[in-house]
């Protein structure tokens, strides 16, 4: 068993920040397991596999970001209580996937987190958004946005 498993869906990527992404994944004590998934037409990325907690999969078929995390995800549900996706751009500081577990295995009630993400100059970055309410979703599949632009007097500049 993982403590957790971590997939990370690549797509031509700069490989220097794929490796702080990779490295701060890496730089912890607990059992992990970190998936990249490469949709990137060619594998010129596999050689980041600079670990054995590594696993390289290349995916050129390109499906798309959330049915690419899903191929890690569905491969190690049963080997692994917590699944961390993570962007190329995210890197963790020592110690925070350990607060991390430990915040989840003291509260069997919560079943996702998103812990608190700093601009490099240390200021919090506010990410969270409202769920769509159930208008939205059928405008965003049955309306085309200018009419709704025009109906709500939504100025996009």
């Amino acid at each position: 068993m993982y403590d957790i498993v971590c997939s990370l869906v690549i797509y031509k990527n700069e490989r220097s920040q794929l490796l702080d992404a990779i490295d701060s994944f890496l730089n912890t004590d607990l059992n992990v397991k970190l998936v990249l998934i490469d949709n990137s037409p060619s594998n010129i990325l596999e050689d980041l596999k600079i670990d054995y907690r590594v696993e390289y999969i290349h995916n050129p078929s390109n499906p798309g970001y959330g049915t690419t995390h899903n191929i890690a995800i569905g491969k190690y549900s049963n080997q692994t209580k917590y699944h961390l996706i993570l962007n190329p751009d995210i890197y963790y500081g020592k110690g925070v996937l350990e607060d991390i577990i430990a915040f989840m295995n003291g509260d069997d009630t919560i079943g996702l987190v998103m812990p608190k993400v700093l601009y490099p100059d240390g200021k919090i970055q506010y990410l969270a958004k409202l769920i769509p309410t159930p208008f939205v979703f059928f405008a965003r599949r049955f309306l085309p946005l200018q009419s709704l632009k025009k109906r709500f007097r939504i100025n996009s500049s």
